[in-house]
């Protein structure tokens, strides 16, 4: 968590997938940055657009760096890593990130745990430690059910998971799914601030022509 915050986060924002998106990641930081109240910012990764790597993915890096960001690695991070620079999709060779971007990418953990007032939240990319499953909003409550089962994560009370770039937050037994969506302009960009005192879960777009920030629906946790 963020220097001089308590043990307990209970005021949370949640950034989405980024794929290289750094001028609405910027325009969200320093919105965040000025309310001066969370306690913690997540994003659940994915960092490079989905071509890879560039000057692009290089200041989402830095910039994640640089307001202390909890960031779990995506798949699009792994792929990147694994193949030093290659598109994970088409094989076509895409701009070299930096040294430091790579080894940004590289430190990034799979999965983060965090102890809220309302308890435990995991934060992940996909579904725990795999980064290409997702749960996609108005599924089969047992569906789902059974699937936290299957993957063991059904002890959580919260799971901020991206990969399926579909805004949700919804309860599904005694676990709530909370999914950013992503920053892409084409994805309704936007992000969750997270109240759990409150047990709240606020909205707030990204408008991609102006960059202004709005507030949307509120749900409950």
């Amino acid at each position: 968590m963020r220097p001089g915050t308590s043990g307990t986060p209970d005021h949370v924002a949640v950034i989405g997938d980024i794929h290289g998106e750094d001028t609405a990641l910027h325009t969200i930081l320093r919105f965040l940055h000025a309310t001066a109240r969370f306690d913690a910012i997540l994003c659940t990764g994915d960092v490079p657009d989905k071509r890879g790597g560039g000057t692009a993915a290089d200041r989402c890096c830095e910039l994640l760096a640089k307001y202390e960001v909890l960031t779990v690695r995506g798949n699009h991070d792994r792929w990147y890593c694994e193949k030093r620079g290659m598109s994970a999709g088409s094989g076509d060779d895409t701009a070299p990130m930096s040294d430091e971007g790579n080894h940004f990418l590289a430190s990034l953990p799979p999965t983060l745990r965090f102890e809220t007032s309302r308890g435990t939240l995991l934060l992940c990319h996909g579904l725990g430690t795999d980064d290409v499953a997702g749960i996609y909003p108005g599924g089969d409550d047992d569906a789902i059910a059974h699937t936290l089962r299957v993957k063991e994560l059904d002890s959580y009370r919260f799971i901020v998971a991206g990969h399926t770039h579909e805004r949700m937050a919804c309860r599904t037994g005694a676990t709530t799914l909370i999914n950013p969506g992503s920053l892409c302009s084409d994805n309704s960009p936007g992000f969750f601030t997270l109240d759990f005192p409150a047990g709240t879960a606020l909205w707030h777009r990204v408008l991609p022509s102006t960059q202004a920030i709005t507030k949307g629906e509120t749900l409950a946790l």
